[in-house]
């Protein structure tokens, strides 16, 4: 999966697009904590945690290695019923949508990276591929902090996929806004990728910017329809 600093990247572009204008109709904390909720009860990032779920729970993936989420199976249970009942979804469920969005197009070109050159997917490719997001996430990684307000937290403790709590929706903030201003002011050289390269990031990033706008875009036309 994408590391944060990667995350952070790619809903600040979001965020920062004149023409999608989130800020009018989302709550933009909220929205980026949704972009990091499914990983906080996998484990990984935050401890302590209050409980731990399955990755293929949080984020609607088989347990391959290097899974790619199911977006639109998140987006039918979790997105979609508000706009049948002619609400808004909450700004943490899309942001959320957005996150498996991501993991999936930079996992999923991962596997035909590996494809292409004769490779099966393996744990010892899986920690490369991860180092190498980690690194390349600290070469684009914007000065983005949560600051999160009780809107923030209502978003997370009713998240209709489960209830993130309180306790622990802080403790992953706490943990973001770390390694986002750490990692904003770290110098990362474009060379000693373990398994990628510059331009296969470079590629792929657009890409998923492109991916991520087209999502969005689908989330203003239900609002307007």
């Amino acid at each position: 999966m994408p590391s944060w600093n990667l995350h952070a990247y790619h809903t600040k572009n979001l965020l920062d697009n004149q023409e999608l204008s989130l800020h009018d109709y989302l709550d933009p904390e909220a929205f980026k904590l949704g972009n990091i909720a499914p990983d906080i009860y996998v484990g990984y990032m935050v401890n302590p945690i209050s409980k731990r779920l399955p990755y293929e729970v949080t984020h609607c993936a088989d347990t391959q290695v290097i899974p790619v989420p199911n977006t639109e199976r998140f987006y039918e249970l979790y997105v979609e019923p508000a706009f049948k009942k002619g609400k808004v979804p909450d700004a943490l469920a899309i942001g959320a949508w957005l996150h498996l969005i991501t993991d999936s197009h930079y996992n999923d070109s991962t596997r035909m990276f590996l494809k292409h050159l004769g490779l099966t997917p393996n744990t010892d490719l899986r920690i490369r591929k991860q180092a190498d997001f980690a690194r390349y996430g600290k070469i684009v990684c914007p000065e983005a902090q949560i600051v999160p307000n009780e809107e923030t937290f209502r978003q997370a403790e009713c998240f209709s996929q489960y209830p993130i709590e309180r306790e622990d929706a802080q403790r992953a903030i706490d943990v973001f806004n770390n390694i986002v201003r750490e990692d904003s002011h770290h110098y990362e050289s474009e060379d000693d990728y373990q398994l990628f390269n510059q331009k296969w990031f470079d590629q792929i990033s657009a890409d998923v910017d492109e991916e991520l706008l087209r999502a969005m875009n689908r989330i203003k036309d239900n609002l307007i329809s």
